[in-house]
């Protein structure tokens, strides 16, 4: 609904028209995968509601206005937000050819401006009243907020006056219905991303890859388009020689739900996608070894560690509790690291024994010698005192 053009080299993304710094390939997407749509899936659900409701009854028009209002609030507020979100919030201005900045949502909001301007003109000059009926179903309005989108008159909001020319009222509400299913169509973008993406990458990262896969490809044969697996938008890529002599990939995007869709096919391409940490329960993007289970952001709880440092050490506590010999080199670890302090033995004498006492765990471990063993290794008073 709203384009953009970005150019892509070596898993960066550079957005046209923008002095911002690039993103890593997955960043955008992880974004949206973390994002809570508590707030879009009302709206969605508001959006929905009220523009079923948005057949013509020439008789109940003053029914038919107040699903009509409910439907542009809902739309003021789904454009307010896409204005504050990667990749828009990079892209605010744009320049037209006088060199005016122009907002980048100005053809969106041209298009409501001139559908409230009909329904505005197809109110005037007619002049047959008619009594509306009561109607405790119809919905209310999306949000509290009272005001109109657009500053006009009261009477757009409230008709009191039966339409005569029937064709161009119902022109008008074929017009008033596509322009909804715009609106719908950039929530469902983002909610198929909690819908379908994130639940085909937790089932990724955990269990069979090909099933996952075949799982994933089949949701397009769901009616329902937020759970297809591509929104179907238009996606045009050409390909440009940068000034450092190197070529670089331009693609144009007709929304951001075609940016997401191309974002993960490639990550899955590339088999580098986004992850699940197993501390936080967020997504991230791994660095280093694909196999990263956490993520480096700060752990919950934690005022000064990080998601990677906190699963180091439940997953070593883990490995403690599951093993005696695991068990028995902790004990003496903490034993010999206390006489440290009182002063028993240096941190030279620590450093030698602790590197044996590796040995031997390992050895442990590896079943090249015994429990009990290892323990009487561990437990004798070395040499390793101060003096």
């Amino acid at each position: 609904m709203v384009p953009f053009t970005v150019r892509e080299r070596d898993q960066q993304i550079w957005l046209c028209d923008s002095d911002a710094p690039p993103f890593e390939r997955g960043e955008l997407l992880t974004y949206y995968l973390n994002m809570d749509m508590s707030k879009l899936e009302k709206w969605s659900s508001n959006l929905s509601y009220a523009s079923a409701f948005l057949l013509v009854n020439p008789q109940h028009l003053g029914k038919y206005a107040k699903h009509m209002e409910a439907v542009f609030r809902v739309q003021k507020k789904i454009i307010s937000f896409f204005k504050e979100q990667p990749v828009y919030a990079q892209l605010k201005k744009k320049y037209i050819w006088e060199g005016i900045p122009e907002d980048r949502f100005a053809d969106v909001q041209d298009e409501l401006h001139g559908i409230y301007a009909q329904y505005e003109e197809l109110l005037r000059g007619y002049d047959e009243p008619i009594e509306e009926e009561e109607d405790d179903e119809s919905p209310q309005p999306a949000d509290s907020d009272p005001s109109p989108y657009f500053e006009m008159s009261e009477a757009i909001f409230e008709p009191k006056y039966q339409f005569k020319n029937h064709d161009r009222l119902y022109a008008f509400n074929d017009a008033i219905r596509a322009n909804t299913a715009h609106f719908e169509s950039m929530l469902d973008d983002l909610l198929r991303v909690k819908e379908v993406y994130l639940p085909f990458l937790k089932e990724y990262q955990a269990g069979d890859k090909e099933a996952a896969l075949k799982k994933l490809f089949s949701r397009d044969l769901f009616v329902k388009d937020r759970y297809q697996l591509n929104s179907g938008a238009q996606v045009k890529a050409i390909y440009t020689l940068g000034e450092d002599g190197k070529i670089y990939r331009e693609t144009e995007y007709s929304s951001l739900g075609s940016f997401l869709y191309t974002e993960l096919m490639t990550c899955l391409q590339e088999d580098r996608v986004p992850r699940c940490c197993a501390n936080c329960g967020r997504f991230f993007m791994p660095r280093g070894g694909y196999d990263v289970e956490y993520c480096d952001n700060p752990a919950p709880g934690e005022t000064d560690k990080t998601c990677k440092e906190v699963g180091a050490r439940n997953t070593f506590a883990r490995r403690v509790k599951d093993s005696p010999a695991l068990q028995v080199f902790q004990r003496a670890y903490k034993t010999h690291h206390a006489r440290i302090r009182s002063g028993h033995m240096t941190k030279e004498s620590f450093a030698i024994w602790s590197a044996r006492a590796m040995d031997l765990r390992d050895a442990c471990l590896d079943g090249k010698i015994t429990l009990e063993e290892l323990e009487a290794e561990l437990t004798k008073d070395l040499m390793y005192k101060k003096g």
